[in-house]
């Protein structure tokens, strides 16, 4: 699995994270990190 299959697979993920946050600012605290780890994978 190369980078862009990550980045294809985590997608709707990703947006659906930034659905949370901008719902619930609490949200932000939580998913911070888990976006820095799969943006850590991206690299």
């Amino acid at each position: 699995m190369d980078g862009r299959a990550i980045i294809d697979y985590f997608a709707p993920l990703n947006a659906w994270l930034e659905e949370q946050k901008k719902d619930r600012q609490v949200a932000g605290s939580f998913t911070s990190p888990l976006t820095r780890q799969c943006f850590a994978i991206r690299t």
